[in-house]
């Protein structure tokens, strides 16, 4: 693969550019899920609780609830190629820092300079899958990108203990800059803008939005962002659940990873049930539903792989479908101000409650309280998505 595959409006540029944007993201899910990976020996070694350990978590996407609006113009006033270059160089600088970090104010600082690249990335990549996908094949393209993140979780889960364990947690913070590193050999050599007449971003400046626009992004922003919240919070405290549980970290973290892997089939399926076999609410309705009663499961220890295995094959299910949501409330000239308040909502979501579990942990004092919380947050999309529906769609 080379920049010059990469000829303008080529079916196999596209393609070919979606693949290195599914690695740089996979690199981005990695680093993410450091924290979660390594809960219970950096407990330990920077002395905190596990509400700052949640927070921690948080950290990582707290910068977006101020920066998504004006990372989606940033391609525009950068360049997508530059704009892609500088997000990858801060979560690089931010995974050395962290690798050096002896506290829980330098590894917060390290966090969030860190996750201040990945919201520039997160909106960025969606922009940009947008731009050379438009049409037919939008829907399958941003379904392979969704993917991307349980990949690099995944890849997390099994590497990094090992890793933590022979290298010390520096070693595993270390390696989150060193994959980033070839995310940004690849974007160097491969990433080049879309084609000027099928990038919307190009074009006039987004038109006012109308209250329904508004709404219905906030919405859709919620249902996003109480479902990743809810994935993000079992990602991140099921491990030390089961260590408390008397699980050794390896097994741990292969079980809770069986869910992850699960879920990259589970999008796909959600997705094609979605566009083929179903109607999407009811993929929505049974994957909500289900994730909630498998989160539940998950501290049983009699029902726990099946909890697990529900989670990823049929938890993972809406993801395709909530991304289309804000298509069929937003007219085409107003989607980069309306994906904006969408992530603006998500993001608030997905910083909040993390530290919120790890604060249920330390007054519970109980092992698998954030995984009740977690099953709330599952349970509470379904009214969101009953809100969503008694809106007035865009007229085409």
């Amino acid at each position: 693969m080379n920049a010059g595959s990469f000829a303008a409006g080529t079916s196999a540029a596209r393609w070919q550019l979606l693949l290195v944007l599914f690695l740089i993201r996979t690199a981005m899910g990695y680093q993410f899920q450091v924290v979660g990976s390594l809960g219970e020996p950096m407990v330990v070694a920077y002395g905190i609780d596990y509400a700052q350990l949640g927070t921690l978590v948080g950290l990582y996407l707290t910068p977006g609830i101020v920066m998504a609006l004006p990372s989606g113009y940033l391609g525009r006033w950068l360049g997508d190629r530059h704009a892609l270059l500088t997000a990858l160089a801060m979560m690089i600088a931010g995974g050395v820092v962290a690798a050096y970090a002896d506290n829980f104010a330098e590894a917060a600082m390290a966090r969030g300079l860190a996750g201040a690249g990945a919201v520039i990335l997160n909106v960025l990549l969606a922009k940009m899958v947008t731009d050379w996908f438009a049409g037919r094949e939008l829907a399958f393209g941003m379904a392979i990108l969704v993917n991307s993140w349980p990949f690099g979780i995944g890849l997390a889960l099994v590497l990094q203990p090992a890793l933590a364990e022979t290298s010390g947690i520096a070693g595993a913070m270390v390696s989150t800059s060193l994959i980033l590193g070839l995310a940004l050999v690849l974007a160097i050599a491969c990433v080049r803008e879309a084609p000027l007449d099928t990038a919307l971003s190009n074009g006039p400046g987004p038109a006012r939005l109308a209250n329904r626009e508004i709404v219905g992004s906030v919405v859709a922003g919620a249902i996003w962002g109480c479902f990743n919240a809810a994935i993000l919070i079992v990602m991140s405290f099921a491990p030390a659940m089961l260590l408390a549980q008397g699980q050794v970290a390896a097994t741990a973290g292969r079980l809770v990873s069986i869910a992850t892997w699960l879920g990259i089939v589970g999008v796909i399926l959600g997705g094609w049930l979605a566009s083929k076999a179903f109607h999407s609410r009811l993929v929505l309705l049974a994957g909500f539903a289900t994730g909630a009663v498998a989160i539940m499961l998950m501290p049983n220890a009699e029902f726990r792989l099946a909890g697990f295995v529900l989670f990823g094959l049929i938890g993972f299910m809406p993801a395709g479908s909530i991304m289309a949501l804000p298509a069929s409330v937003l007219r085409p000239e107003c989607r980069s101000l309306g994906m904006g308040i969408y992530y603006t909502v998500f993001y608030a979501a997905v910083s909040s409650f993390p530290t919120l579990a790890g604060l249920a942990r330390d007054v519970s004092s109980d092992p698998a309280a954030p995984m009740w919380l977690a099953a709330g947050l599952m349970a509470c999309c379904l009214p969101f998505v009953w809100l969503f529906d008694r809106l007035p769609m865009r007229t085409p």
